[in-house]
Order: structure tokens, then C-alpha cells, then sequence
């Protein structure tokens, strides 16, 4: 097996193929770098919080890469980087007007934005355009060949599948090394700005959907049976309403201080 792979490895196509590889997803990384590091303010407090923000994307592109390669080989690996690049911009977007990330929650609510064209306008700027320069250049790596070798360059299922499944240990990695910093850090939702920080846009994203589909589960399944104790909590602590209290500020005058 290990001589298999090792003679693949000295075949010019399948080197160019990782040289492609290798630089759609450093191209990606180089994007969400900036973006997380430049555009979101994510207070990098110390230098092992910055190197924890240039590790963070690379689980999630790895896994994001893998699973476009597995679905539509190239075209599948282009996709997907429309569909990371897209992503970014929303949220760099919702981050500008909000100083926030969005939720799972917050696209269910997305009729409401429908009143809110003039306010877009306002938060889109013309070097926006610079943020999607790079999707034209990954375009370029990976349809540059000539038609005769097109075949030499298809991505393999398998190839996909190896991208993505570096990507749980490159996760697990990230994780470990971010809670040396923020210790139960996945407990701590309610800080997206901290969660970010410290395992990146994407991977947040991904977690919010394992958040949002515990929470469904949990109605879904939830025994009507254990609301009894909490009903029976609250009527035990309930306290009937004081008559003498009644009605004695009647008449009297009410001064509104303005500071």
C-alpha cells in the first residue's frame, strides 16, 4: 500500500493536482486570515491567541474543500469556495451593522429584513470587491488545463474524503490549544465574538447547527412529565399579593426626574 502511494506521489499529474490543492486552500485561508484578523474585531489579546487565529480556519477548510471535491470533484472544490467566500461576506455585513454573528435563529427571521434595503446600501462598500478577487484567481487554478489533460487533474472521491477527514484532527488540535486560553469554551455560546476568536467563522457556523439541532431534539422528545416539578416549584414559591399595599400611592402626585 505504502509503495503504492509512494510511486503515486512521484507521478507529475498528481503533484500538479496538490500543488492546485495546496494553493485554492491557501488562497482561502489567506481570506478568512484577513477577514477574521482585519474586518472583525476579535481583541487579540496575546501572541498565542493570534497564532490560534491563523491555525482556526484550517480545520474547516479542509473539511470544506473535502466535502466539494467528494460531491463534483473541481467544479464541487470551486463551489464550495463560492459558497465559504459568500458566507464570509454575510457575516462581514451582519458584523458591521451588529457587531455580531449570524445564528441559525437570526435566518429565520430573515423577513425582516425586507424593510431594510437602505440600511444594506449603507454597510456595503465598493472595496467589498477586492473580497471576491480571489474567487476568480482559485477559478483560474483549477480550469487552466488544456482539454487533453483534464483527466490527469479530475479529484478522486477518496482524494475528498482525505481532506476531509484531516480535518477532525486539525479541529480536536485547534480546540485543545484554545481552551489553554478559554477553558469549557463550547459552554460559553452566548460569547460569539469569544467563539470566533478562537475556533473561526466557519467552524462557529458548524457549531451553531449541532447547537440549534440539540435544541429542536430536545422539543421534539421533550416528556411533558418533567414540567410537572417545575409547575409544582413555582406555585409552592407563589406568594399572594400584600392588601394593605393596595392602592395607597392613589392621589398622590407623580414627578417624572429627567436627568
Amino acid at each position: 500500500m505504502f509503495s503504492k502511494l509512494k510511486t503515486k506521489m512521484k507521478d507529475p499529474a498528481f503533484k500538479k493536482k496538490s500543488m492546485i490543492y495546496a494553493a485554492v486552500m491557501a488562497i482561502f485561508w489567506a481570506k478568512m486570515y484577513f477577514i477574521q484578523g482585519g474586518i472583525f474585531t476579535l481583541d487579540i489579546e496575546n501572541a498565542n491567541e493570534a497564532a490560534i487565529l491563523a491555525f482556526n480556519p484550517l480545520s474547516s477548510i479542509f473539511l470544506l474543500f473535502g466535502v466539494g471535491i467528494m460531491l463534483a470533484g473541481r467544479r464541487g472544490m470551486l463551489a464550495t469556495y463560492i459558497f465559504g467566500s459568500l458566507l464570509l461576506y454575510v457575516n462581514v455585513l451582519f458584523y458591521r451593522e451588529y457587531s455580531d454573528f449570524l445564528t441559525i435563529p437570526m435566518l429565520g427571521q430573515a423577513a425582516n429584513l425586507a424593510g431594510m434595503g437602505g440600511s444594506i446600501t449603507k454597510i456595503l462598500s465598493v472595496t467589498d470587491i477586492f473580497l471576491f478577487v480571489d474567487v476568480l484567481v482559485a477559478a483560474f487554478l483549477l480550469f487552466y488545463l488544456k482539454p487533453e489533460r483534464f483527466q490527469s487533474f479530475m479529484p478522486k472521491r477518496r482524494e475528498g474524503l482525505i481532506l476531509a477527514v484531516i480535518a477532525i484532527p486539525l479541529f480536536l488540535v485547534n480546540l485543545g490549544w484554545a481552551t489553554t486560553e478559554r477553558t469549557q469554551l463550547l459552554e460559553r455560546a452566548f460569547d460569539r465574538n469569544m467563539l470566533v476568536k478562537y475556533i473561526g467563522v466557519l467552524n462557529f457556523h458548524a457549531y451553531d447547527i449541532v447547537l440549534q439541532g440539540q435544541t429542536e431534539a430536545k422539543k421534539t422528545f421533550a416528556d411533558s412529565n418533567e414540567l410537572s416539578p417545575v409547575l409544582n416549584y413555582i406555585n409552592e414559591q407563589k406568594t399572594e399579593p400584600n392588601s394593605k399595599m393596595t392602592g395607597v400611592a392613589e392621589g398622590e402626585k407623580r414627578h417624572c426626574v429627567v436627568p
